[in-house]
């Protein structure tokens, strides 16, 4: 294996920030990279090293800023406390201009090792799990990473992801790249994609009630579509029959004291089935095969455990009802927002969780404007 201090120690050093993100494209025009980031050319202000930035921490405050520069015919960006150069709506455009890539992380051991080529993002991955990736081509960084070791020491794991970078881009991380010239470019992040990579060729987008969504996708979609969530988490846990999640799922018969009757035998049933899927749990296997993990839904207490949680998110639903500001009744206690609850119980695979998930990505949409 390839250790990160058989590279020059730049890498080392520059891996040893909290929070940070490199972004290398090969054969790009500065200027162009630049744009890809929301920036203007024009507003570039030199800084002859790194060293001259004073400090500046390009990812906070009211102006967003990217560090650009040049080692050889590769364009390198780099973001203090910035995390733009992972986004599929820079990296994307990018990869037009040529083989894109960057390495993040932050101080709560988020990461992510992306490759983008020919409009797509090919490659992503979490460094600390480089084996579960996701994009066009999952595989497209294994000729990058041959003799990489991402299990390193500590505080080496951000040098493995910088040097595959390097390696993807022909960028030179090096005492000259540190030292050269660097140029400080305000941004403005670019605007979030409607969809991902992933579910933009879905053809249930050309179904009812997404087609529908896309004609027009906008905020005055989403009370039916917080309802479609609500049905399809029902289909997922199979409760779409059943008499109480129908009742709730309707909000009870319209009386306060019907509501507080449901919501008392919503909670009941939540927690028979979290018991149940407890009492399952005890006679299973505990999931420490790294190798080969056991996947959740193919175990018996799965059906209770997300049964369990479509309970709960349908009781939240008649709260957050029931708990609206300037009702008499309201507490301003905390309670979970109902439509995040649903997130648990649409686990596994299946028809509902992908239209499910499909729903979500342009509810996220819908909710921008």
């Amino acid at each position: 294996m390839t250790a990160p201090h058989a590279h020059d120690s730049t890498v080392e050093r520059f891996a040893m920030s909290e929070a940070a993100c490199v972004t290398a494209v090969a054969g790009a025009d500065e200027a162009d990279v630049i744009r890809c980031f929301g920036g203007d050319p024009a507003e570039a202000r030199a800084a002859r090293t790194f060293a001259d930035l004073g400090g500046v921490e390009t990812g906070s405050g009211r102006l967003q800023c990217i560090v650009v520069s040049r080692t050889g015919s590769t364009v390198v960006v780099w973001e203090d406390n910035g995390f733009e150069g992972t986004r599929e709506e820079v990296l994307r455009p990018l990869s037009g201009l040529g083989r894109a890539a960057s390495a993040f992380w932050n101080v709560n051991a988020h990461s992510r090792l992306s490759l983008a080529e020919d409009g797509l993002v090919q490659s992503s991955l979490d460094m600390l799990f480089p084996d579960d990736r996701g994009g066009a081509r999952p595989e497209a960084w294994d000729r990058y990473l041959h003799g990489l070791d991402f299990d390193s020491p500590a505080g080496s794991t951000w040098a493995v992801g910088m040097i595959a970078v390097a390696r993807a881009t022909g960028a030179r991380l090096d005492t000259a790249w540190e030292t050269g010239p660097q140029r400080i470019v305000p941004i403005r992040p670019v605007k979030e994609a409607v969809l991902h990579q992933c579910d933009e060729d879905s053809s249930l987008l050309a179904e009812p009630p997404f087609d529908h969504y896309m004609a027009d996708l906008g905020p005055h979609h989403l009370p039916h579509m917080r309802q479609y969530a609500f049905e399809l988490a029902l289909q997922h846990t199979g409760l779409d029959r059943d008499p109480l999640a129908l009742s709730a799922l309707a909000g009870g018969d319209g009386t306060a004291a019907g509501r507080e009757e449901l919501r008392t035998r919503l909670a009941a049933a939540q927690s028979a089935d979290r018991e149940q899927a407890f009492a399952l749990m005890r006679d299973e296997p505990d999931d420490f095969d790294e190798d080969e993990p056991i996947p959740a839904w193919t175990l018996p207490s799965h059906v209770f455990h997300i049964r369990s949680a479509m309970w709960w998110a349908l009781e939240e639903r008649l709260a957050a009802g029931d708990r609206a500001p300037g009702d008499s009744t309201y507490r301003p206690e905390y309670r979970p927002d109902p439509e995040s609850l649903l997130t648990y119980a649409v686990r596994g695979p299946g028809g509902s969780a992908e239209r499910y998930w499909l729903l979500t990505s342009l509810m996220r949409a819908a909710a921008r404007g």
